[in-house]
């Protein structure tokens, strides 16, 4: 399909609402923080100049995961993008330069990832040819397996891939606290959310040392340049 409109990448923001977002990660008081996390989002998209488009629950099509995401890639595609750009609403740390990288990696013929330290990602970057909606329906998709199994279909095909550096997502109160003590590039209303949720009067327990010392074994945080690499 020939794109109708200038740009041929797209961001798909594939994020529900706070609501649903509450149902399924158990965050006490988590309707403030997913309603400033997706508002910060946005404003993080709009700013990068980009189409894009934001799927809730509303929107989304499909029983599984899996299917309601790989529906939402292809609702992009279907509408004439060469490629697009999946964000989610969930990593604090997101910014206008991890979009942009993703732009000039996509224009450079290269897929990208930005892998978050729970085996997921935060971010990814296609295009057109390397999607196929069978294939991502069966991925492992909430598990730690997803990013290593999405890195091997797209190495296998060929494809160069460029790794931004690691982030977190917001999935339990303990990666809150973590994001806490990484406060540089949050968003300040969010931030005092995430400060309020995890004082010691709202209740939210230290995580096990052996949890924090695997997430930083993960080269979090890095902020040197993005790797390009085949596997």
């Amino acid at each position: 399909m020939e794109p109708k409109h200038e740009h041929t990448t797209a961001i798909l923001v594939f994020a529900n609402s706070s609501g649903e977002e509450t149902k399924r990660k158990a965050i006490k008081c988590g309707n403030r923080l997913f309603d400033a996390l997706t508002a910060n989002t946005l404003k993080t998209v709009k700013m990068a100049g980009m189409p894009f488009f934001h799927l809730t629950e509303t929107e989304q099509r499909g029983d599984s995961f899996g299917e309601r995401f790989a529906n939402a890639i292809q609702y992009v595609f279907d509408l004439g993008y060469e490629n697009i750009i999946t964000v989610g609403n969930d990593s604090p740390h997101l910014t206008k330069v991890h979009l942009k990288t993703a732009l000039i990696a996509l224009e450079t013929k290269k897929a990208i990832i930005g892998p978050s330290a729970d085996g997921g990602f935060y971010l990814m970057g296609l295009h057109r040819s390397n999607f196929k909606k069978s294939v991502f329906e069966a991925l492992s998709w909430q598990t730690s397996r997803l990013r290593e199994e999405i890195v091997s279909i797209l190495s296998d095909s060929g494809k160069k891939i460029t790794m931004l550096p690691v982030l977190f997502d917001i999935d339990t109160i303990w990666d809150a606290r973590i994001i806490a003590k990484h406060v540089v590039g949050i968003a300040e209303n969010v931030l005092r959310i995430i400060q309020s949720i995890i004082s010691p009067n709202h209740g939210a327990k230290t995580p096990p040392s052996s949890y924090i010392e695997t997430l930083y074994s993960q080269n979090l945080f890095n902020k040197g340049s993005p790797l390009s690499f085949f596997s």
